[in-house]
């Protein structure tokens, strides 16, 4: 929408060349809290399509401090509950995991990329394991954060990983490094799955209308729960 449009394109200038995630979309922003925020992707793939950050810099959620791990796993525990709430799907979530780079200008310089913290969560009611696994057959199965955490720093070494969880709740730890992938990889086997492989494309595909829709449902119950500081 052309308004949304306007308010937004300050803030992607002053992200040209630099992290988008340091550079928080304040328009597009659902909530805040003490070390992240939720806020709406653009390339919506499907309304609602957003994403949890680290408001200071972090280079993927295994990089995340343990002691703002159960701050983070609440913030994903609201998006679930207020995302099913309002549109009644189940969600699935995905990290890449420092394993590529989402922005055309940055993929002939990836030394330069800054990698955020962004966990992208999705009201898609479709499986990607077996997608995934065709291109990392390896895989470790875990219950929560924390896990991942100690799993990428003892087991990885600090390596890349794809993160991917299921709409049963079913979280997986895919170890990336060394291994070539597609850009948007992730992205790429969703919008395939539903049937609609052009939308993988973010910057050709932002989706101005679906994000006017989702922030007008989405923002008021948002709201009141930054209101009350979970």
């Amino acid at each position: 929408m052309p308004n949304l449009q306007l308010k937004c394109a300050p803030f992607l200038e002053k992200i040209q060349g630099k992290c988008g995630f340091c550079v928080p979309l304040e328009p597009l922003i659902l909530f805040t809290g003490q070390n992240f925020y939720i806020v709406l992707s653009l390339g919506q793939i499907i309304e609602g399509y957003s994403l949890i950050c680290t408001k200071f810099h972090r280079s993927c959620c295994g990089d995340i401090p343990i002691e703002q791990i159960d701050e983070f796993e609440k913030n994903k525990n609201l998006v679930k509950k207020v995302f099913e709430k309002v549109y009644n799907k189940k969600m699935i979530f995905y990290e890449h995991g420092q394993t590529g780079v989402c922005m055309r200008h940055l993929i002939d310089n990836m030394q330069n990329h800054c990698y955020h913290v962004h966990l992208h969560a999705l009201l898609v009611e479709v499986d990607i394991f077996d997608l995934i696994k065709e291109k990392i057959p390896n895989y470790i199965r875990i219950t929560n954060f924390r896990e991942l955490t100690e799993i990428r720093n003892k087991k990885l070494n600090g390596g890349a990983y794809l993160f991917y969880e299921n709409n049963k709740e079913e979280k997986f730890i895919f170890p990336a490094e060394g291994i070539k992938l597609p850009q948007q990889f992730l992205r790429r086997c969703i919008a395939s799955r539903i049937g609609k492989p052009h939308l993988f494309d973010w910057e050709h595909h932002i989706g101005w209308r679906k994000l006017a829709s989702g922030y007008k449902k989405l923002q008021p119950i948002f709201q009141k729960y930054e209101n009350k500081k979970i």
